[in-house]
């Protein structure tokens, strides 16, 4: 029956159109013609002249065939080139975020830096001189920050932290960078001992609880 589409039609062009509006016409899946203002995205569609003549009627010019494409860039999913200014803030965004990791890291190491250690329920965590003993901190880190070479260490973070038996181990920091000795080493805050093994069985020994940093500011 073609009642309905001789209807949507006659609406269609009824509608005040600008002079030389074009309507879009397609078959969708079922085989039913659709008419638009706006054209379809990948599809084939007929384009027509619509002119609004003097005595309010419209006569459609010959169907011109045409192909609707998405936008470029976006519809494929390949997002658009980023310009010039773009690329340099975001380059002066990393470059400031390095810029604040090295300072804060630089105040950690040095004795002028305060840190107050506490638990993720807010309670004070035990040092060096109390018992028990919980100032080791998994880190997994050289004392600048960086990881350790797999070939010469081949497990400082405990299998990349995935481990939780006796096997492997994790480099420490002393967050009250306390130790047995006045050295480097056993006063460092990321850097100073690695575990027995990876459960708590094996960190606890050496004065640990399986803690991990995270850092706030106040």
């Amino acid at each position: 029956m073609r009642t309905p589409t001789l209807i949507s039609l006659a609406l269609l062009l009824t509608l005040p159109l600008a002079a030389g509006a074009q309507v879009y016409s397609w078959k969708d899946a079922s085989g039913k013609t659709i008419y638009s203002d706006k054209p379809p995205l990948e599809k084939k569609v007929q384009t027509r002249e619509v002119a609004v003549g003097s005595k309010g009627g419209s006569e459609p010019a010959a169907p011109v065939t045409a192909t609707a494409k998405p936008a470029e860039g976006i519809a494929n999913g390949v997002p658009p080139a980023k310009s010039e200014a773009q690329l340099k803030a975001e380059s002066e965004a990393r470059q400031k975020l390095c810029d604040n990791a090295r300072m804060r890291l630089i105040q950690l190491e040095s004795t002028q830096g305060v840190l107050v250690t506490k638990d993720e329920k807010g309670q004070p965590v035990n040092g060096r001189t109390e018992k028990p003993n919980k100032h080791d901190i998994l880190t997994g880190s050289r004392p600048d920050g960086t990881a350790f070479p797999g070939a010469q260490f081949p497990d400082m973070t405990c299998g990349n932290w995935t481990k939780s038996g006796p096997d492997g181990s994790a480099m420490t920091g002393h967050f009250d960078r306390a130790g047995p000795l006045n050295a480097p080493w056993a006063v460092s805050w990321n850097s100073s001992h690695p575990t027995l093994g990876c459960n708590m069985e094996k960190i606890r020994p050496t004065g640990g609880d399986g803690l991990f940093y995270c850092f706030a500011e106040k």
